[in-house]
């Protein structure tokens, strides 16, 4: 019997604690959603049917500040469609959407879904984060539990505490080195007595970290007495509970002393970049070491601040002056440098999604203003409530005073339910494609679709711009059909997006020798049915205009099972293969999720008019 605190988080928002690899369920508490996934997500749970949505918090925060017509009415959109389902909204300045949860909402023993970056940061709280895209935080929005996979639980027991200059990056890379890899999608668990010695600031970096570094989906760690007094100091000690888990039962279970990890100072180091991300208290106790002396020779150092809520907070304690007066050049988000890293090599801290290398703030104290930084970088854990992080002002409440309309720009349209798969399929080919097809080659994106990304069918006409510029018509012409590809279909960044745009076109099945990691379930969630040839002769006999059927639709859909398709245009036969459990099958079945909750919520207003 499993006593860690994963297996207690997930069987306390599901249905039990399986084997690994076997489905599970999970509810979400928090959802939380930048200003892209929100647009998205908002307009889902339209379609779906859902008037409010169901979890304890929902949060939208728009990243970036608003500039231009388009940033402008999705801000009005999310600002009145959050209203609307009771939804807290952050107007833009308030800084990244999970700062703001860590801040105002992570709460130990409850579950995040979320997609944003830095949301594995709530798993220092002893928050579950599940990592899911726009379409799945509507239907958590909606009430409805995510299907996953059981994962691997990887216990890391620590002990002892870490020397000077050691943080929570340079911990992960021991680890790393270590482990020398987990199984991808594991997740990772700290316990034992090392973990009363990591601050929040050292426990927040790792959980970020935690998935780039170990290939983890999620970084839990307790909520002890560290965790109290971080909640403490922000006015929330009443949301805070304690939730360590027995430390036994994981399949399989590490140890780690932390005075055994060093930090060498590469003398190449050129510089250090703080990210969106980094925690307040981190450029406060940057602020401390540059008081100390002055910036080492050579160097540099710049800080994206997190918004305009963030600038007032460390404005009005005197860090952003110490910072600038110690050499520190400071950037604004919507600034045309914001995204110009300093020259490399260069280390980074709150940027998890960065090319640099990661570094706890006193590693980077450390090279900055030699080992006197690593000594003199610690943190007031109450100054960050002396400074008024988040303006009550920039967070609007979840229960409006009165209802307002939901305002809507040129490109909010709720998506249209995709069809179930109640027959036979019958479809064009548009395009083949050869191997590595990216998402890239099949949907350029750029300023265009990201302003179309709140219409699915305005989306689906930027689809295969580079490689055919008529496919699209085709399939507009053909109501839909089918897209070929070799191996490796669909990896790269707006799998997403595709997905969604291609369900709008009509295309309900890929045939591929093999998808990137994850996009065959994106497809899936969309509608579209993945599938594998059994052999490189099947798909080398398909070209574009082929008429293909899979007469035996949906009883086929079966976990295993083979499923036959029909080249009608060459009177040939073949058989290709899918990876769907039963939770995904009744998900294809249903035409796609939109179609599964619409389902769910219908039957549900059914049985309360009952």
């Amino acid at each position: 019997m499993a006593s860690h605190l994963t297996a207690f988080l997930f069987s306390s928002h599901g249905a039990g604690w399986p084997a690994p690899g076997l489905p599970v369920r999970v509810r979400a508490d928090h959802v939380v959603l930048d200003e892209d996934d929100g647009v998205v997500a908002f307009l889902a749970l339209e379609a779906i049917g859902t008037a409010r949505q169901s979890c304890d918090l929902a949060l939208v925060a728009c990243a970036r500040d608003a500039a231009g017509p388009d940033a402008l009415d999705d801000v009005r959109y999310l600002q009145s469609a959050a209203a609307a389902l009771g939804a807290h909204f952050a107007r833009p300045g308030v800084g990244p959407p999970a700062a703001v949860h860590r801040r105002r909402f992570a709460a130990p023993g409850r579950t995040l879904v979320s997609a944003v970056p830095g949301a594995a940061g709530a798993g220092a709280f002893g928050m579950l984060v599940v990592d899911a895209g726009a379409l799945e935080t509507a239907a958590a929005l909606a009430g409805e539990p995510l299907a996953r996979l059981r994962p691997e639980v990887v216990g890391i027991r620590l002990s002892g505490a870490p020397i000077p200059g050691v943080g929570g990056a340079e911990i992960l890379d021991e680890l790393a080195r270590r482990l020398g890899g987990i199984t991808p999608g594991a997740v990772i668990e700290f316990h034992g007595a090392g973990v009363a010695a990591l601050p929040m600031r050292e426990r927040i970096a790792m959980a970020a970290l935690g998935g780039a570094r170990l290939c983890a989906s999620a970084t839990v760690f307790p909520s002890d007495e560290v965790t109290r007094d971080y909640l403490r100091s922000r006015g929330r000690d009443a949301e805070w509970r304690r939730f360590q888990g027995g430390g036994e039962g994981f399949d399989r279970d590490f140890s780690l002393e932390l005075d055994t990890v060093g930090t060498a100072l590469d003398d190449a180091i050129r510089g250090v970049h703080f990210g969106p991300l980094a925690e307040d208290d981190d450029l406060r106790g940057l602020a401390r070491v540059l008081a100390t002396g002055a910036m080492r020779i050579g160097t540099s150092a710049q800080v994206i601040l997190g918004g305009r809520a963030a600038r007032a907070a460390l404005s009005a304690d005197g860090t952003l002056e110490s910072l600038a007066r110690g050499g520190v050049r400071l950037i604004d988000p919507g600034d045309a440098g914001a995204h110009l890293a300093p020259p490399e090599p260069a280390l980074r801290c709150g940027d998890p999604e960065g090319s640099l290398l990661p570094a706890s703030l006193a590693r980077c104290a450390r090279w900055l203003a030699g080992d006197t930084g690593a000594r003199e970088a610690g943190s007031d854990p109450a100054a960050g409530a002396r400074a008024g992080l988040d303006p009550a002002e920039l967070l609007e409440p979840a229960e409006p005073a009165h209802a307002t309309p939901v305002e809507r720009g040129a490109s909010h349209r709720p998506p249209r339910v995709p069809a179930p798969f109640d027959g036979p399929w019958r479809g064009v080919v548009l395009l083949v494609l050869g191997d590595r097809a990216g998402c890239e080659q099949v949907l350029a994106w750029g300023p265009r679709a990201r302003a179309l990304r709140g219409d699915a069918d305005a989306l689906a006409t930027q689809l295969f711009r580079v490689p055919d510029p008529g496919a699209a018509a085709r399939g507009l012409a053909h109501a839909g059909g089918g897209l070929v590809a070799g191996s490796d279909f669909g990896a790269g960044a707006h799998a997403e997006a595709t997905a969604r745009a291609l369900a709008a076109l009509g295309v309900r099945a890929v045939f591929a020798t093999s998808f990137a990691p994850g996009f065959a379930r994106t497809l899936a969630l969309h509608g579209v049915l993945p599938l594998t040839w059994r052999g490189d002769v099947d798909a080398s006999s398909v070209r574009a205009g082929d008429e293909l059927e899979i007469p035996a639709l949906p009883e086929v859909l079966a976990p295993g099972r083979r499923v036959g398709v029909r080249n009608l245009t060459r009177g040939l036969q073949c058989e290709v293969l899918h990876e769907l459990d039963d939770a995904m099958i009744d998900i294809v079945h249903a035409g796609g999720l939109l179609g599964y909750c619409a389902g769910t919520v219908l039957a549900g207003a059914r049985e309360s008019d009952s």
